[in-house]
Parts: structure tokens; C-alpha cells; sequence
């Protein structure tokens, strides 16, 4: 066993997935797909008793592949759930709040009969930006509470989604040392955030919450679920549903801040109590990655940056910028 997460004993962790469709203007890697990544999310998580998670995926991929809806029955046909993510994945501070809710609506004609099944009715914000506008924000959780929508926070997260344009390159070069090398940064970056929010956590609250965490649906996840899974529960992890998360007080309130940043709800925490937050983003690491398997058009700006501005347009808005305002400090690291 590796050193526990936390001195006060096992930390509960929510699993939730995202995106398992991955997004408009990212494809996958080739050899890769939605079945391939959903069979090995739903294989690992029964291996590691994760029952009732839930997914959560934009669904303008299944506009342009109706197929996809045949890994959406298979999900939830493992006994997971699904929630409403919207239709193009935008922010709402890049479009009107009747856009957005528009977008929430649009969703539903894809996937509708799955979120009415699921036990819950939940909700989460793309990228979980909540909006930076106190009348917006208001305007939106108005329309939630009316279609009966909870929204689902994330407390947790180890930044994912930036291994995927790294992992899509070392995939396409045929570099095994440089994908084998993702995968065990993955897991143990996995492990490091999370001791990190949980530090954070018991200096704001006194005590360990239950962290409500997300990963994506990407090759990289698809390949790194297993030994991420394993590194948590050698470090103490213990896993919960997501309606248990939910009852934990941090996660049922919203954190007291509206921010256009890519910050989870941990982090809005900090940032309104003025706590630091040592190592988080992972910056070196994230660099190391950006250096890995370097093709032309496919840093992650090129790869995230082209489906944001893809994303906004769909919906008639446009990316306001700098939301990732630590990512200017991420700059190619070679070993």
C-alpha cells in the first residue's frame, strides 16, 4: 500500500466519466473508439466494484454518428447512468443564457430517455464552468429547477483530458515508451491531485469531503483506468456513488464564487478563502507531456483550442479567452 491519501483514513471518491463520445473536431486516435473505451470503463469498473456511475457526454458526436447511441444502451446496460452534459459542450459565458439552456434542451433529443432513467436527474456544466455572470448563472439554475435537473459538481480532478492530444501523438508515431510512459503519469497524477485537494480540503473544512472526481472517455483513459483505479485504492481510496457524494454538504452547495476560469469547486473554494493551492495544475508535468511525440497541428491548443472555438460557434457564441490561464505557463519540457 502507498501512503494514504489522507492521516484520517480512507477518502471517499465519487467516479464519474465524461465525454466517453469524446467531441466534435477530436476524433480518436486510430485503432480507438466509443466501444473500445466503453468496454473498458464498464469491464474495469465492475473489477473494481464501481456500480452506478455516471457518465456525463456532450452529444453533438451522435449528430454526426447515430450509431453512437448503441455504446450509450451498452453503458447503461452495465448498470451506469447518464446525465445531461448539453448537445456542443460550451461554456455559458461564451453564449446567451437562453443559448445555453436551448443547448441542454437539444441534448435530451439524443439521450432524453436515458437521463429520465436514471435514478437521478443530474446536470454538469461543460469543462464544470458555472458562468462568471450572477444574473446568468441565476437564469440557468432557474431553468434547471423547472426541467428537474440537479446540478452534479466536480470537487476532484487531475487535468485528463491534457493527456489526450499527447496520447493521440504517441498513438498515431507508433511510440510505445512514449504512451507507456502517459499511462503510468496518469495514474500517478491521479493519485497526487488527489492529495493535494484533500490536503487543501482539511486546511478549509477541518476534514476529508467526499470527493466527486471526473476523468474522460479517451484512448488514454481507455488504457490507463485500470492502473489509475489500482493507485487509488493503494493509497486509501474508497468508492462511492455519486449520490452519496451528493450528500456531502460540499458538494450539495455550490461554492460561494462565479468564475469564467477552469476551476473545480475545491479550487473556488481556495480561491474565495484566499488558501493556496500548491501544485495544482501539475505544470511540469504538463509540460513533460507537451514535449512527448510533437506532430504539427496537435499540441494541445491546436487539438482543444479548434473544438472550443467549434463548440461556441454551434451555439451562436463565441470563446471569451483566458479561462485556462495557467496554460500559458506550460511550455514543452524535453527529458
Amino acid at each position: 500500500m502507498s501512503e494514504p491519501i489522507s492521516p484520517n483514513g480512507p477518502v471517499k471518491v465519487a467516479i464519474t466519466v465524461d465525454d466517453f463520445l469524446q467531441w466534435k473536431m477530436v476524433p480518436f486516435p486510430t485503432g480507438y473508439s466509443a466501444e473500445r473505451v466503453v468496454s473498458s470503463l464498464t469491464s474495469a469498473f465492475a473489477d473494481f466494484g464501481i456500480t452506478d456511475c455516471y457518465a456525463f457526454f456532450s452529444t453533438g458526436p451522435m449528430e454526426q454518428d447515430p450509431s453512437l447511441r448503441e455504446q450509450v444502451e451498452a453503458w447503461c446496460a452495465a448498470g451506469h447512468h447518464v446525465g445531461n452534459h448539453t448537445h456542443n459542450h460550451a461554456s455559458p459565458d461564451w453564449v446567451p443564457a437562453s443559448a445555453f439552456t436551448a443547448d441542454i434542451k437539444l441534448s435530451e433529443d439524443y439521450i432524453g430517455s436515458f437521463i429520465e432513467a436514471a435514478p437521478v436527474k443530474y446536470f454538469r456544466y461543460p469543462m464544470d464552468m458555472w458562468g462568471a455572470e450572477a444574473e446568468k448563472v441565476a437564469d440557468i439554475h432557474h431553468f434547471l429547477a423547472k426541467e428537474n435537473y440537479i446540478p452534479a459538481p466536480v470537487s476532484y480532478w487531475f487535468y485528463d483530458a491534457q493527456f489526450v492530444a499527447p496520447y493521440w501523438r504517441a498513438v498515431e508515431s507508433a511510440d510505445s515508451d512514449a504512451a507507456a510512459w502517459l499511462v503510468r503519469t496518469y495514474a500517478e497524477t491521479a493519485v497526487d491531485q488527489l492529495r493535494r485537494h484533500a490536503a487543501v480540503s482539511r486546511e478549509m473544512f477541518g476534514r476529508d469531503p467526499i470527493f466527486i472526481s471526473v476523468f474522460h472517455g479517451t484512448a488514454v483513459t481507455s488504457d490507463s483506468v485500470r492502473p489509475m483505479l489500482e493507485a487509488l485504492v493503494a493509497a486509501g481510496v474508497e468508492f462511492v456513488s455519486l449520490e452519496k457524494g451528493m450528500r456531502d454538504p460540499l458538494n450539495a452547495l455550490p461554492a460561494p464564487m462565479h468564475t469564467r476560469l477552469f476551476r473545480n469547486s475545491t479550487q473556488k473554494w481556495a480561491d474565495h478563502l484566499g488558501v493556496s493551492f500548491e501544485g495544482t495544475p501539475p505544470l511540469e508535468t504538463l509540460s513533460r507531456m507537451e514535449a512527448v511525440s510533437p506532430r504539427e497541428g496537435m499540441s494541445y491548443e491546436d487539438v482543444f483550442g479548434a473544438m472550443r472555438n467549434h463548440a461556441a460557434k454551434e451555439v451562436g457564441g463565441t470563446v471569451a479567452g483566458g479561462e485556462f490561464d495557467w496554460q500559458s505557463a506550460v511550455r514543452p519540457i524535453h527529458d
